[in-house]
């Protein structure tokens, strides 16, 4: 299973790519589509334990941005002169 798992993730990634260098307007999505076929199978290939990973993963970013989000929605709110920009600023140089 692995190893479709891996021909999968190759494929979605060189139609990825394939994408990007194409100009013509009709076959760019059709190559986005197979890039998102190929990464599916991928995901319905691969072990349980790189689905996990990948999972928390996803988790840890999803809560980085929310953690960011809350910052920079404070910082707007607060009165000029007493925002929150020194801790938003170090937040962001840390995501960087």
């Amino acid at each position: 299973m692995f190893l479709f798992s891996l021909i999968a993730l190759v494929s979605a990634i060189i139609s990825v790519y394939i994408s990007r260098s194409i100009a013509d307007q009709i076959e760019q999505p059709i190559a986005v589509l197979i890039a998102l076929l190929f990464l599916s199978l991928s995901l319905i290939f691969a072990p349980v334990l790189i689905k996990l990973m990948i999972a928390i993963v996803l988790l840890l970013i999803q809560r980085n941005y929310v953690q960011g989000y809350y910052l920079l929605q404070k910082n707007i709110n607060q009165e000029p002169g007493k925002g929150n920009a020194e801790s938003l600023r170090l937040f962001l140089h840390r995501q960087n």
